[in-house]
């Protein structure tokens, strides 16, 4: 067993590391930053708890993805159980005019669907087609190309096959490359035919 200091200091130097790593998947876990950072919280804490349980030498990266998404997974089942308290809201609301009936409507669906905020390390150009991509896509080509995870590592993070990662790593870029092509051939990455 470990002491005190001497798992705080290896808990340092070997966790602590990846938190900007962690905050960012957390981001396209949740939506939006509050949540993340709360969910970020939560896993180094848990972390810190479990410590003992990592085996020194392997990918402390990908353990702590693990635990963010595991804890992310929780907080959605936690959050299904809920009862919904929104009626009470939904009736005051559309008692009013027709515009406020749209306006509600507008919010509940951003609140369903919620909303991907950008990476900071890209352009609003590419979050907003980062974030057209469905979910399980966007999670793995972010996980592959920014965080540089390996296959393996990827399947185990997002429960499941190598192959079904390597297909929707293949399908975002592909989209992306579509997507995106005038874009890089504006900011002068792609040579235009012409040249």
């Amino acid at each position: 067993m470990l002491s005190r200091k001497t798992k705080n200091a290896s808990f340092e130097s070997t966790a602590i590391p990846h938190l900007d790593s962690v905050y960012r998947f957390a981001r396209h876990l949740c939506g939006n930053e509050s949540d993340a950072e709360d969910l970020t919280q939560e896993c180094f804490h848990l972390a810190y708890r479990k410590f003992h349980q990592f085996e020194a030498g392997t990918n402390c990266k990908a353990w702590l993805f693990r635990i963010v998404r595991n804890a992310y997974v929780d907080r959605l089942r936690r959050k299904s159980r809920e009862p919904r308290t929104s009626e009470l809201t939904d009736n005051l609301v559309s008692t009013a005019d027709p515009e406020s009936e749209s306006s509600r409507k507008m919010w509940q669906d951003l609140a369903r669907n919620g909303t991907q905020p950008p990476l900071e390390i890209f352009g609003d150009e590419i979050n907003r087609h980062l974030n057209e991509l469905p979910t399980e896509f966007r999670l793995a080509v972010i996980l592959c190309d920014v965080e540089h995870f390996s296959y393996s590592e990827i399947g185990e993070l997002l429960g499941c096959p190598v192959g079904t990662v390597r297909s929707r790593i293949s399908r975002a870029r592909n989209y992306l490359k579509e997507k995106l092509y005038d874009y890089a051939r504006d900011l002068g990455y792609v040579k235009s035919e012409d040249e």
